[in-house]
C-alpha cells in the first residue's frame, strides 16, 4: 500500500532509496519554483496547504516524514521564486529612475505598476515562507525521528544562506545551534556543515558575533 511503499522508501538508506527521496523532494520544489506567478500569489492558501501541515503532524512517522519533505520543499521553492522576485523588482527600479530621468512619463507609470506588481508578489511569497515555516518546521525540528530533525536542520541551514535579508537572524541561526547537539550524528552533522557554510560567506559573516559567542565552545569541540 501507499503507507508501506513510502515507509520503506523514506527508511532506507540505498542508493536507489536515495534518489527516490532526491527526485521527491526535487518535485516539490520545482512544483513552486516553476509555478505561474498567479499561483504564487496564493500558494500558502492552496486547497492542500491544510493537508500538508496536518499530516506533518501524524503519529504515522511516514506521513510525518513525507509532509514536512513537501513543505519544507515547496517554502525553499518559494525562497528560490522571491529571488527572482527580488531581482526583477531592481531591474523596475532602474527602469524607472531611468525614464524619469527622461520626463517619459509613461514609460515611468508602466514600471511603476511592475513594481508594485512585484512588491505584491514578493509579500504572498513571504506570507507563503511563513506560513510554511511556522506550520511546519517549528512542529517539526524537534521530532522524535532523526530523519524528519536532519530534513529541519538542512532546510533552516539553506534557508539562512539562500534568504539572509530575513532569515540571517539569531532568532533562527539557534535552531543551527541547538541541532549541534543533537543525539544523532547525522543531524550535527548537518548543522556543522552549515555552520561551515555561514562562515565561508564573506556576505553573512559579520552577522555571526552573537551566534559565535553563544555556540563557540561546541563548534570547536566538534571540529
Amino acid at each position: 500500500d501507499f503507507v508501506g511503499v513510502s515507509a520503506n522508501v523514506f527508511d532506507k538508506k540505498d542508493k536507489a532509496s536515495k534518489k527516490v527521496q532526491a527526485n521527491f523532494s526535487e518535485f516539490w520544489f520545482k512544483f513552486v519554483d516553476t509555478a505561474p506567478e498567479v499561483e504564487l500569489r496564493t500558494m500558502h492558501e492552496h486547497p492542500f496547504s491544510p493537508w500538508i501541515h496536518a499530516m506533518s503532524t501524524s503519529n504515522l512517522k511516514v506521513m510525518r516524514q513525507v509532509a514536512t519533505t513537501v513543505g519544507l520543499d515547496m517554502m525553499m521553492g518559494l525562497v528560490a521564486r522571491t529571488s527572482v522576485v527580488l531581482e526583477k523588482m531592481t531591474e523596475h527600479e532602474r527602469l524607472k529612475e531611468a525614464a524619469s530621468k527622461k520626463k517619459e512619463t509613461t514609460e515611468m507609470a508602466r514600471q511603476t505598476d511592475q513594481l508594485n506588481h512585484k512588491r505584491e508578489v514578493r509579500k504572498d511569497c513571504e506570507q507563503g515562507i511563513t506560513s510554511f515555516f511556522q506550520s511546519v518546521f517549528i512542529h517539526r525540528y524537534k521530532d522524535l525521528h532523526a530523519e524528519v530533525r536532519a530534513k529541519c536542520t538542512e532546510t533552516i541551514g539553506k534557508l539562512i544562506l539562500e534568504y539572509s535579508s530575513k532569515f540571517l537572524d539569531n532568532g533562527y541561526l539557534k535552531y543551527i545551534g541547538w541541532a549541534l547537539y543533537d543525539k544523532s550524528t547525522e543531524v550535527r552533522s548537518l548543522a556543522l556543515d552549515a555552520v561551515d557554510n555561514f562562515y565561508n560567506n564573506k556576505n553573512i559573516l559579520g552577522n555571526l558575533d552573537a551566534f559565535t559567542t553563544r555556540f563557540r565552545a561546541r563548534i570547536f569541540q566538534m571540529s
